[in-house]
């Protein structure tokens, strides 16, 4: 019978979760967040359900010059990178119950990174300081520069400056974005490492003052969900019972290397330990570290003519795909690109969209994307360390001075969480 005509259908009403409502937690380690040092903040409520999958973290600060602390004008073509506060940071972590579930080094550009994969144009990111640039220059003609420029010059005039905004955890970790369920029994635990200096953080005008960032305050926001009795009960009897289930995500690495100088090719041991490589993308910078002058967030594409991944000797892709930058030729590239939320959300071409288009990849997002979702069963279920990355470049005189490449690993992670009627812990 169609739906319409079902007249008699009964209303379902959902009463499983009695409440769930956001608590704060601020860092142990006091409120110097400007030195280099770790800043951690601790849940210790092990009694309670909470949902990481929703939790954020809300950094309140202040963008001043550098030589004195005083405000910018309203007119000052400085701002912030595109997700440039994840570039206070060398590191983060996240653990439970003294475990390290996932540690991402370099986390704005990992972030970064994984964030032109995954968002579109249409995505509202602005209180995340998210708005990526449209040109390599730090000008209102930038439109991405001009919003961010927009957004942290907001304040009224004693307030230029300063800003407040939260990042979904599920933007740092995979363990947040794919474990959506809630967690009981464990002592949760954040670890960021701020770095020495911000020039990462900063794009600036070459006539513009030196600026820096100063956090006034960072607050974690964790939901905290109170199940039914009923469903209550059986969550209980799940951490009674000693059982252990499954708490499968996918882990994020990134890690990085200065290329030699002139280097017509290059072969990059990543050097890293994980469970299977799903997906390895690479992206390349000349001299944009350190250097507020120079964009942190955008890629440079080395006039790279071929590349591959190789896992325990097996290569990815295994017929090549030959690129000239030079020539405009390099669609084997960027259809991977667009592939990857394809791949790796399960979302059809129809609704997928990038918020990068092909004359935008050659310019400012050259990555290079390889999928590694369909491996040999040999390296499967197996902790694997041999990861390479074999490169090419057309440069005519080989690779220029101070080149970083960068390599943002996503593998499976599968471990299990048991209880003991009161905590839990994660056993491998």
């Amino acid at each position: 019978m169609d739906k319409i005509l079902d007249v008699t259908e009964k209303t379902i009403e959902d009463l499983s979760i009695y409440s769930k409502e956001l608590f704060p937690f601020k860092p142990i380690t006091g409120t110097e967040y400007n030195v280099p040092g770790v800043i951690q903040i601790n849940i210790e409520n092990q009694d309670q359900y909470f949902l990481p999958h929703e939790s954020f973290l809300q950094i309140d600060a202040s963008f001043v010059k550098s030589a004195n602390n005083a405000r910018y004008g309203r007119e000052d073509l400085a701002t912030l990178t595109n997700n440039g506060i994840l570039h206070c940071f060398s590191n983060i972590k996240y653990h439970l119950g003294g475990n390290e579930i996932e540690s991402v080094n370099y986390p704005g550009h990992a972030t970064g990174m994984m964030g032109m994969l995954k968002y579109d144009k249409s995505f509202s990111g602005l209180g995340q300081c998210w708005a990526p640039d449209t040109t390599v220059a730090a000008a209102n003609a930038n439109l991405g520069f001009k919003a961010r420029r927009e957004f942290i010059f907001n304040g009224g005039n004693d307030n230029i400056g300063d800003f407040s905004v939260h990042i979904d955890l599920e933007h740092i970790f995979g363990f947040a974005e794919d474990y959506d369920k809630v967690v009981y029994g464990f002592r949760h635990s954040l670890q960021l490492n701020r770095k020495a200096n911000d020039n990462d953080v900063i794009f600036r005008a070459d006539g513009a003052d030196a600026g820096k960032i100063v956090i006034k305050k960072i607050t974690w926001w964790m939901p905290r969900v109170q199940p039914s009795v009923v469903e209550g009960k059986k969550l209980l009897d799940i951490n009674e019972s000693k059982i252990p289930y499954d708490c499968v995500f996918r882990n994020r690495q990134c890690s990085t290397i200065a290329l030699p100088l002139a280097a017509r090719s290059y072969s990059w041991s990543l050097g890293v330990k994980t469970e299977t490589p799903r997906y390895v993308i690479i992206g390349f910078q000349i001299g944009k570290s350190n250097n507020q002058e120079l964009n942190a967030a955008l890629f440079d594409h080395c006039e790279v003519t071929n590349m591959k991944v190789r896992v325990n000797s097996t290569e990815y892709p295994p017929i090549d795909v030959n690129s000239d930058f030079v020539k405009n030729c390099a669609a084997g590239w960027y259809r991977r690109m667009l592939d990857f939320k394809r791949s790796f959300y399960g979302v059809d071409k129809m609704v997928s969209c990038s918020c990068v288009d092909a004359k935008d990849f050659k310019t400012l997002y050259p990555l290079y994307v390889f999928d590694l979702t369909r491996q040999r069963e040999t390296t499967n279920n197996s902790t694997i360390s041999d990861i390479a990355v074999d490169m090419t470049f057309g440069l005519a005189a080989g690779i220029g001075a101070g080149t970083n490449a960068f390599a943002f690993v996503i593998s499976d992670r599968k471990i299990k969480i048991q209880g003991d009627g009161k905590r839990s812990a994660v056993v491998y």
